[in-house]
């Protein structure tokens, strides 16, 4: 399950899990909160949008102090739909916050076991996941876009954390966050092929279309590779909010059909 949880004007999401456990903390943010303008209104935290920089700066910078985080503290990627990981250390705090230009890499997924670094990932449709390992006390998050998605983007940030921190998939919990829904994912017939090719269950992902599209769900694609590769069920929370159906919450790149967007952003944190 999960909670809207709301302060000083921003809005965001919890997942029980995560929310439960003393040692993190963590946050899918919601369009509410910010400064900027139509059509970015109004948490607009994407760096790589239209929008006045300075003001998605305060926007982030409001953002995570309202968790008691600094700036400095958090890290960000250059995202390139891949299923590339990279890990974060002690030096790396403030990376990709507030520019582009020195964000920590060009990858999807980042992972960690220094406390006090957010790892904070940015997405108006893709899906972004979080992860958290309580007996190695590390943490995960990534960006899942269909192209990530079929790379396994999250198989391969629990690949990187067991190898890193010894991490069994079967202890880890994970959070699936808000994105678009299966019944608005409509893709063609190159999606298609590339998720038949390789998911887990690809029946059960793609719904043909009489105007021979193909509607994706992406949260169950994701779903599957983490039960695949050891994460239990029961462990893993989908906080099912659409981004295209709930425009009263978040931004979606699909439901404005390719115009200007901003970006909703998750982190996690060890505290």
């Amino acid at each position: 399950m999960y909670q809207l949880q709301t302060n000083n004007g921003f809005v965001w999401v919890e997942a029980d899990a995560l929310a439960n456990a003393p040692d993190i903390i963590h946050a899918f943010s919601t369009r509410h909160g910010g400064r900027s303008d139509f059509p970015y209104q109004s948490l607009n935290l994407g760096l790589h949008t239209g929008d006045d920089i300075m003001t998605v700066r305060s926007n982030r910078d409001r953002f995570v102090t309202n968790f008691g985080i600094s700036p400095k503290e958090v890290v960000s990627l250059h995202f390139i739909h891949s299923n590339k990981v990279l890990e974060v250390g002690a030096k790396d705090g403030g990376k990709g916050f507030h520019s582009p230009t020195d964000a920590l890499g060009d990858a999807d997924g980042m992972i960690t076991n220094v406390p006090r670094r957010a790892l904070f990932v940015t997405y108006a449709d893709c899906v972004p996941v979080l992860f958290y390992d309580p007996t190695h006390r590390a943490i995960g998050a990534c960006h899942a876009g269909w192209r990530g998605t079929v790379a396994g983007i999250v198989m391969e940030t629990v690949k990187a954390m067991q190898h890193a921190y010894g991490t069994e998939p079967g202890e880890l919990l994970a959070a699936v966050g808000p994105a678009i829904d299966p019944d608005h994912f409509e893709v063609g017939q190159e999606v298609a092929d590339a998720v038949a090719a390789h998911a887990v269950v690809p029946k059960r992902l793609l719904k043909p279309r009489k105007n021979g599209k193909y509607l994706f769900d992406i949260w169950q694609a994701n779903i599957d590779q983490l039960t695949t590769i050891g994460v239990l069920r029961d462990n893993i929370t989908l906080v099912d909010l659409s981004t295209f159906a709930r425009d009263d919450l978040f931004f979606s790149h699909r439901r404005r059909f390719g115009g200007e967007v901003g970006r909703q952003a998750a982190f996690i944190m060890l505290k």
